[in-house]
Parts: C-alpha cells; sequence; structure tokens
C-alpha cells in the first residue's frame, strides 16, 4: 500500500471514532449513567477532535505541494477512501517531497493507523442489541419500540447492563495512553514535515545562488567581449595612418603557447 493511501486510512478513522463515542453518549444518556461517564467522555471527545485537527493540518501541509488546485485537495480530504487516494502521480510527488523522508513518513503512519484501529476497538459498543437498534436508527436519537428493548437488555440487575456501565470509565487509561501516542506522531509528523521543507529550501535557495553566480559570471563575460570589441573598433578606425607601425599597443593579445612565460607591461 502506497504513503499516500495509508495517509487517506488515517484520515478516515477518526470519524469513525468520534461516531463510535458519539454512541456511548446516546446510550448512556437513555440508560440514565450519562453523568458518570460525562467528564471522560468530554475530555475523549476533544483528545480525538484534537489529534484529528493535528493530522489534518500535518496531512495539509504535506499535500499542498502535491495537487493542482484546491478542488483536489478538498475531495482527498472528503473522501478519505476516494480513488484519489491512489492516484500515482500524487504519489510520486509525495516520494520527491519527501525524498530520504519517505520511509521514516511510512513507518509513522503504519503506527498511526494502528492506534487509530485500537482506538476504535476500545470505543466499540459491544452488546448486540445496542448494535442493531444503532444500525436500524443510524444518524437519529434512539426512541420508539427500540427503546424499550434495550431497557429490558439493560435492566440494573443485568450483567450486560454492568459490563456496558463499567466499559467506558475503565477503559480510560488504555485511551490515555493512546492518545499520548497520537500525540506522539502527529509531533513526529510536524518535525519530519518541517526539517524536509528546510532542507528543500535550503536547496532551493543554492540552485538560485549558483544559477545567480552563473549568470554574473555570464555577464561579466559579457561585458568584457563588449568592451574588447568596442576598444579593437576605436584602434581599428584611428589607424589610418601610414606610420601605423610606429604606433605599437603592447596589448599582448597574441597567441601563447602553455609553457611561454614572457611577459611584458
Amino acid at each position: 500500500m502506497s504513503g499516500i493511501e495509508v495517509a487517506g486510512l488515517v484520515l478516515g478513522a477518526f470519524p469513525v471514532a468520534i461516531w463510535a463515542l458519539e454512541q456511548y453518549r446516546d446510550v448512556a444518556r437513555l440508560m440514565g449513567f450519562w453523568f458518570e461517564i460525562r467528564l471522560e467522555y468530554q475530555r475523549s471527545s476533544n483528545e480525538l477532535k484534537f489529534h484529528r485537527l493535528s493530522f489534518l493540518r500535518n496531512l495539509k501541509r504535506l499535500l499542498l505541494p502535491l495537487v493542482s488546485d484546491d478542488t483536489q485537495l478538498q475531495r482527498l480530504i472528503n473522501e478519505p477512501g476516494g480513488s484519489l487516494w491512489k492516484d500515482p502521480d500524487i504519489q510520486k510527488a509525495l516520494e520527491a517531497r519527501l525524498q530520504d523522508s519517505y520511509e521514516l513518513y511510512l513507518e509513522i503512519l503504519g503506527e498511526m493507523q494502528r492506534v487509530m484501529q485500537e482506538v476504535n476497538q476500545e470505543l466499540a459498543v459491544d452488546s448486540d442489541v445496542v448494535q442493531e437498534k444503532i444500525h436500524e436508527d443510524e444518524g437519529s436519537k434512539m426512541r420508539g419500540p427500540g427503546t424499550s428493548r434495550i431497557r429490558r437488555a439493560f435492566d440494573r440487575s443485568n450483567r450486560g447492563y454492568q459490563v456496558f456501565r463499567v466499559k467506558f470509565s475503565m477503559g480510560q487509561p488504555t485511551r490515555t495512553r493512546l492518545f499520548g501516542e497520537l500525540q506522539t506522531y502527529n509531533d513526529r509528523l510536524d518535525k519530519l514535515l518541517a526539517t524536509s521543507d528546510i532542507a528543500s529550501d535550503l536547496e532551493e535557495t543554492r540552485q538560485k545562488q549558483l544559477l545567480t553566480q552563473s549568470k554574473t559570471a555570464t555577464t561579466t563575460m559579457s561585458k568584457f567581449w563588449n568592451s574588447a570589441d568596442k576598444l579593437y573598433r576605436a584602434v581599428l578606425g584611428a589607424w589610418s595612418c601610414i606610420c601605423r607601425e610606429h604606433h605599437c599597443a603592447r596589448l599582448i593579445l597574441q597567441h601563447r603557447a602553455p609553457n611561454d612565460k614572457d611577459f611584458h607591461l
């Protein structure tokens, strides 16, 4: 799988995690233990949104030099699993942009993909009844006949209710660890892109300096040739008398062999 495809998979994993977290909130409100998990829910929600924004900014920084226009960039962001993420031209541009940092970039993205898979597993709502209801009412609040089914399945004396109630709270250390890993890998991506950009800017500056030096040398030589030509024409124009053999200027323009060290002023 190419580096640009992995980036799209990581980007697409964040909305899934946020959606799963929202399902916890909806079920907790329905079952009456929302206030038990409210603070931890809000913290987890903020963490997910923050790390998604950090990754998105790193991704834009990576993609902006690679895509031709804003429309193409928006397609990539809005369609994480879309065909544009498999574009070989973008992949080649990515490799050219990162150069010797490309392999490290792949490793970091691979770790981020692993972490997001663990996050989504941690946030998964395991109850079959809840999953069934979520799929039936996806995108809407849980209400109507399905509500009583969930309440029966999660009676306070029911083991399923107790497991579901404590799972989110007990998962706090795991989520904290995973969010810490996301922070680490986002920071590494940021530093990797920053150093790549600095190296690219330095190389571009160097090339411009070399080009400027070349142009300066060419301009100087051209001016010398022009001056020499003007001098030659001036001397040639003035040298019209019959005693020209007595007006030797000794410009030392005669051809010299490499070993000839004779020099006169």
